[in-house]
């Protein structure tokens, strides 16, 4: 597999994981608008969102380069993490 097709694969899997962070952040402010939930729920919401849209585009990373893609996963969610921490510490 070529360098370029790898690139394509990183690139497909970020417009993948970006797509799915803006439609289910779109879908939580209007549940959020219409519902009111409690901040501590839109925390652990937000959390989740970030942590499936990255498992989807790490998914598809590794499966479009064709190399160990939990480990593409990994490498993508420990920052993912880090930001949680900042913006909502404990």
């Amino acid at each position: 597999m070529s360098a370029r097709q790898k690139f394509m694969g990183v690139v497909k899997g970020l417009i993948l994981s970006y797509l799915l962070t803006i439609i289910m952040l779109f879908i939580t402010a209007v549940v959020v608008y219409k519902v009111g939930i409690s901040d501590k729920v839109l925390g652990i919401l937000v959390v989740v969102i970030y942590i499936v849209a990255t498992f989807a585009g790490g998914f598809v990373t590794g499966r479009k380069v064709r190399e160990n893609f939990y480990f593409i996963y990994l490498c993508v969610i420990i920052p993912i993490y880090d930001i949680k921490r900042e913006v909502y510490p404990e």
